[in-house]
């Protein structure tokens, strides 16, 4: 991993203190368990082996704060992150409904207004209205019902018509 400056310096000089560490206590200890000499076990863990390890421990909780800080600085980062994300996330999906409700709406309103008005139109020439005007504004299935609707209404104009005249 890439250290920091300030982590390089420290564990450049844990380093420097667990060498003299080892060199000044533990190889001896080793040395002397090897030799089986406990007397000397015993003067160097009570020695040079307990005062030359405050110094490690230090470098270690120093390198350890380190890293709980960095750890605390990415979490606070990823947390912030991921608070953007969702926010995004929620309006986005927000902006997605409203799109959906308004284009549903609009196309509700662009079926059932043509249709009730070519609803209506049926009922009028059903109920024997053969005077109306039918406008047709559109070529797609409401413009081409309306247009039925016209010519309906216009062949029943022409039967009525042929109707009176053969009745005269």
């Amino acid at each position: 991993t890439t250290l920091f400056r300030s982590e390089k310096s420290k564990d450049d000089a844990l380093g420097a203190t667990y060498a003299r560490y080892f060199v000044q206590a533990v190889k001896p200890a080793v040395e002397a368990m090897q030799a089986q000499d406990t007397t000397r076990i015993a003067a160097i863990v009570h020695g040079p082996m307990e005062s030359l390890y405050a110094p490690v421990q230090n470098g270690l909780d120093a390198l350890i704060a380190i890293q709980m800080e960095a750890g605390r600085q990415e979490y606070e980062r990823s947390q912030t992150n991921y608070n953007l994300v969702r926010a995004l996330s929620f309006f986005t999906i927000s902006g997605g409904v409203l799109a959906a409700a308004v284009l549903g709406w609009w196309l509700i309103r662009a079926i059932s207004i043509p249709l009730s008005s070519a609803v209506g139109i049926a009922q009028r020439v059903a109920k024997g209205e053969l005077t109306l005007r039918i406008d047709v504004k559109s070529q797609d299935e409401t413009g081409r019902l309306l247009s039925a609707l016209q010519e309906m209404n216009k062949s029943l104009i022409r039967m009525v018509t042929d109707v009176r005249d053969s009745s005269n």
